[in-house]
């Protein structure tokens, strides 16, 4: 199964608190540092082939706000400048699958990654513009079956206090492969 969150990619991950050296991702991709935590153990012990899984809110175009990120260039924030590079960046990680969040102008979005060998599945954002996509290679890949959660939903079945739910309800989704 192929799930969406967030991912520490540097510092102390292991439970003992110790740290594990990065190693360095592509050349083409100066400063990013990836360390691929227990790779020689895994391949060692399992002999299971190499998956790469990689995960990126994109910061969808109505999030990207001057006023949210005033030290930054407004010509920088613009998606005509941002989804090139974004779209080259994700051309160059070559992962068998990849996880997005935040993604607004989905038919852009779809139509680069199956340009580059992808399927897709998105779960939108009840009553927003973005939502997640989860695009896996169908060389390496096949998906079973996807899962689209809604947290709101969850939160409505709880029983919960008004309050309690006015707080925590966010209109954020999840999304899951099964493959």
């Amino acid at each position: 199964m192929i799930f969406a969150t967030r991912l520490r990619v540097a510092g102390r991950d292991r439970m003992d608190g110790s740290e594990r050296p990065a190693r360095t991702g592509p050349a083409n991709l100066p400063g990013f540092d990836v360390p691929l935590e227990f790779e020689s153990e895994i391949r060692a012990s399992n002999h299971l082939p190499e998956l790469r899984i990689c995960t990126w809110n994109v910061l969808a175009p109505s999030y990207a706000l001057q006023k949210s990120f005033p030290d930054v260039k407004p010509e920088y924030l613009k998606i005509s400048h941002r989804r090139k590079l974004l779209y080259e960046v994700i051309s160059l990680l070559n992962a068998d699958a990849i996880c997005l969040q935040e993604i607004e102008g989905l038919e852009e979005w779809q139509a680069h990654l199956v340009g580059l060998g992808y399927a897709t599945a998105f779960a939108q954002r009840p009553g927003r513009a973005d939502g997640c996509l989860i695009g896996w290679l169908r060389s390496r890949l096949r998906c079973v079956d996807t899962l689209s959660l809604s947290f709101d939903d969850c939160l409505a079945m709880q029983q919960l206090p008004l309050s309690v739910h006015s707080r925590f309800a966010r209109k954020n989704v999840a999304l899951a492969l099964v493959s």
